[in-house]
Parts: structure tokens; sequence; C-alpha cells
């Protein structure tokens, strides 16, 4: 649950960070990313704490309670870093996803807005699985938490330019966060068991199954499970060719 503290001081911190579009010139203009900035100093206000060499990498925020990582996307690309904090120090993985979101076009030429409108796709924890498989192996380690933040933003975009070397409609330049909606903390095998298995499955079901369960898609399925078994929600057995999984005991 967010307490009025925790709401407070993301208020606070996105006051602090908006602040400085004043002296860069507007959206896009920061040299670091708006939501991660924000996030930064909703964790700790105190500046000196963020970019902390340790170990020959850069830790986000390194305070008092541990090391803070932020990751909007590729979880996998913490693993050098996981591999040299975990040994020596407690560390928060943060993994923020849009729940509420607005997008607003900007022309690519001009800066004039153009529009602004909700977005009907809402994420929910179970977007968090295929980057959690891909770090199912660290997972149990017991320095490590990992916190699934559900963010309502306003995010930005310019017509025209290019994606991965392709043209696109449009360009995302900017993702500003309003408020947290939620925040999922995993760290023990029951906290994977309350977030990622949903009600009304079968006592024993297929990658499908959980699939078509939790959201409807095949990648899901199949990273789900194998997260939830590595993490020790669930335990397998061949039925024919199939693996069909259950809640271990």
């Amino acid at each position: 649950m967010l307490t009025e503290i925790d709401k407070s001081r993301f208020a606070e911190a996105k006051i602090k960070v908006l602040g400085e579009f004043s002296v860069g010139g507007g959206i896009g203009t920061l040299s670091e990313k708006v939501l991660h900035k924000i996030l930064k100093h909703y964790i700790e206000p105190d500046e000196s704490c963020h970019e902390v060499k340790i170990l020959g990498s850069v830790a986000d925020v390194k305070n008092g309670e541990g090391i803070f990582e932020i990751q909007t996307r590729r979880l996998s690309a913490l693993r050098p870093k996981l591999e040299k904090f975990l040994k020596d120090y407690k560390v928060t993985v943060i993994y923020p996803l849009p729940y509420e979101k607005y997008i607003t076009l900007i022309d690519g030429e001009s800066g004039e807005f153009l529009s602004r409108r909700k977005s009907p796709k809402k994420s929910t924890p179970y977007d968090a699985l295929y980057e959690l498989y891909n770090l199912r192996d660290m997972l149990t380690e017991e320095n490590l938490t990992v916190a699934v933040m559900l963010l309502n933003v306003d995010e930005y975009r310019y017509t025209g330019g290019r994606h991965f070397g392709r043209k696109s409609k449009s360009t995302r330049i900017e993702r500003i966060p309003n408020s947290i909606e939620r925040v999922y903390l995993l760290k023990s095998p029951e906290d994977y068991k309350r977030t990622f298995i949903p009600e009304g499955l079968d006592e024993e079901f297929t990658a499908g199954a959980y699939g078509r369960a939790v959201s409807g898609s095949f990648k899901h399925g199949y990273s789900g499970v194998a997260l939830l078994e590595a993490v020790g929600v669930l335990q397998s057995r061949k039925q024919g060719r199939k693996s069909v999984y259950k809640l271990s005991q």
C-alpha cells in the first residue's frame, strides 16, 4: 500500500525534476530521461547518493538501505551489475510499467502539439513476466528484491522519425510519470505466487492455459511458468509430450 508520505515524496520528486525543464528548454531536452530521474529522486532525494561508482560500475542510487537500479526495459541488461553488487549489497530493481497513459502527439518539424488521447491499454504485473524470466536464475538471491511499479504517465511522441531503422508514424521522446498506481514487491516465493498466480486456474495446467488466464499471451504463458518454476512456486511433470504444472507443496 502506498502511504500519504510515499505520495508526497513522489510529488516532491516530480516538482524537483520538472523544474529543470525551464533550464533545459523543454520536453526531450534533458540529458537524462525524466521518468528515470524522477524515480531516482523519489527513492533518494539526496543527489550525492545518485550515480555512485561501485566495483567498477555505476549504481543509480546507493544509500543506507542498499543499491537501487531503475530499468525501464531489458532487465537482462542488469546482469553484469547484479553479479557484482549482490555479493556484498542489498539490491532493489525498480521495473516501471505504464498503468494509465495519455499520449500527446507533437509535430516533429514545428513542435506544435497536435493531439492528446488516453491509451486503452493498461499494464498489469503480468506484463513483467517476460523480462523477469530473463533474470529467473538470479531472482532467488537473498540480497535481491524486485519492485514492479505501475505508474500513471504522460507520453510524448514526435510525428515521423525512424524506429529500429524503419520509418514510423511517431517516435516516443519522453514519458513523464504523474503518480504511482501500485507497487508489487517480489522477494520470496510467496510474493511471486500472490502476484502471478491468478484465480481460476485448474489444479494442473499447461503453459498455454496459464498464458490465457493471465493475459491471453502465448509469450507470457511460457515465460511465466518457467519463471515461477525457477523461483519455486510451480513444479512440473511430463504428460506425453507436454509439461503440466501445479503449485509446489
